[in-house]
């Protein structure tokens, strides 16, 4: 890439695609939750979950080689991994839909007890094999940094689902299929658009390299126990509080954590362009910008975590109806759990850059999925949603330390902790601050009056941890995420 288009372009752009498809999320969640009834709403989000797992199933971690591979190969040997690829998957797709096809009502009734969801889960699994070109097509893009072609077709992708979902409600008579079927038909067309895409811009030549599908195997696979653990931990956490607490309860954790994404989804528009660019920085050895900026990025992730924990009631009382205000509470748990996420990205990512690195990821990602399933577990009974948020929260320190250690042990990149330990400390408080008076003040008690205290402790909190210099810190990011 030139000098004038270093990753905060890329970043910007995928940030704006991010927000941009977060709105759309967020004009959903009102239609959404006010068409489906709790139960509903929360069967979809079960599905949804489910059909993140089989991704994993399908997908076998392989977008991982071709990103990694991209670097360091001629235009040829990489068309052809990709074209490798694409034939495995393929192969791989259908054989994993067959065998869950057999397996079907024993699945449903594992995820679903007491539920007729067959024609959902065939919907979910036809989705999800779909998917699955138009996945290995934005890699590409994302290798190539081809940021602004990636964020068209996520943009083109999320506003076709959520238009064909809304018009489906008025044909089908099972809103949840409504609801499915539109992610479907948008799938497909998104789907055949990313193939003649590859094909027409030589993206993909269309062999069996063994040599390189070996390399590229050898590379992915280690990361694929990390990939199923990530994938399984929402669908086994929603269905212990569907057990425990019934779909409603599942209902709200769904809203809280998708007001949450606001977080994940600035981090993902930011990670995207920092994975390639920090690969760049670290072959040309300048450490030192990779630590200023993820010193500043995680300033600027946390101060967007006040405003959502402390603005939490007015948010969901926006975007959903009253069934689900009560999401609220477990909100900021599920905002810094995110933030200490954003926190370890740039730690995984010094490691993934060493070949080992897949091996530790994985270890990383395995113990801290356990502890949040084993606190889950151990709690729903009695805590219910709570005992989930929380868990979110204790495993990102889990995540985040771990990676710190082991950043630490085999990388050139030392990026410090303590600073982000403060910032994360400081921002924590102010939010504390702001919702202990709730055990004073409930409901129409103080509203008012709570708000204004609440929206000052925001700007003070933003004051701490940037101060005057937050315009600085914007325009330093903006300095050292360019590529030299």
């Amino acid at each position: 890439m030139s000098s004038s288009s270093g990753v905060l372009k890329n970043s910007a752009i995928y940030a704006i695609a991010g927000v941009l498809n977060g709105a759309i999320a967020f004009i959903l969640m009102p239609i959404y939750t006010r068409v489906l009834s709790p139960d509903q709403y929360a069967t979809v989000s079960i599905m949804n979950s489910a059909a993140g797992f089989l991704t994993i199933l399908m997908m076998l971690a392989m977008e991982n080689a071709i990103t990694r591979f991209h670097f360091g190969y001629s235009e040829e040997d990489s068309r052809a991994i990709t074209g490798s690829i694409f034939i495995l998957l393929m192969a791989n797709g259908v054989i994993v839909s067959l065998l869950l096809l057999m397996f079907r009502e024993k699945i449903i009734g594992l995820i679903l007890p007491g539920s007729d969801a067959a024609r959902l889960f065939n919907i979910a699994l036809v989705t999800t094999f779909v998917k699955l070109v138009y996945i290995m097509y934005q890699t590409v893009l994302q290798a190539k940094q081809k940021s602004f072609e990636y964020a068209k077709n996520s943009i083109i992708y999320v506003a076709s689902s959520a238009i064909l979902s809304i018009a489906f409600l008025f044909v089908f008579r099972n809103r949840m299929e409504a609801v499915m079927a539109g992610t479907l038909t948008s799938t497909v067309l998104l789907a055949a658009i990313s193939l003649r895409s590859m094909i027409k811009e030589r993206y993909i030549r269309f062999a069996i390299r063994l040599d390189l599908l070996k390399s590229g195997l050898a590379y992915a696979l280690p990361f694929i126990p990390y990939d199923l653990v990530h994938a399984f931990l929402p669908l086994f956490l929603k269905s212990i509080v569907n057990r425990s607490h019934g779909l409603k309860a599942v209902g709200i954790y769904e809203v809280a954590l998708q007001i949450s994404t606001v977080i994940t989804v600035a981090q993902l528009a930011v990670n995207r362009a920092y994975l390639p660019w920090a690969y760049e920085r670290m072959e040309k050895k300048d450490h030192h910008a990779i630590v200023t900026v993820s010193k500043d990025i995680t300033k600027i992730s946390l101060i967007i975590c006040m405003f959502i924990s402390l603005l939490g009631r007015e948010l969901i009382g926006l975007l959903a109806s009253r069934q689900y205000e009560d999401s609220w509470i477990v909100l900021p748990f599920f905002t810094f759990a995110a933030a200490l996420r954003g926190m370890y990205y740039f730690y995984s990512t010094t490691i993934s850059y060493d070949m080992r690195g897949a091996k530790y990821i994985t270890a990383i990602a395995v113990a801290s999925n356990l502890v949040h399933l084993a606190i889950g577990y151990a709690f729903v009974e009695g805590y219910g949603v709570m005992s989930v948020a929380a868990g979110a929260l204790i495993a990102g320190f889990v995540t985040l330390l771990s990676a710190r250690y082991i950043s630490g042990s085999i990388s050139e990149t030392k990026i410090p902790l303590n600073p982000l330990l403060v910032d994360l400390f400081i921002a924590m408080t102010i939010v504390g601050l702001g919702i202990v008076p709730f055990a004073v003040f409930r409901n129409e008690n103080g509203g008012f009056g709570l708000l204004i205290y609440r929206v000052g402790l925001i700007f003070i909190g933003t004051y701490v941890l940037a101060g005057s210099r937050l315009r600085i810190l914007v325009e330093r990011v903006r300095a050292k995420m360019k590529n030299k």
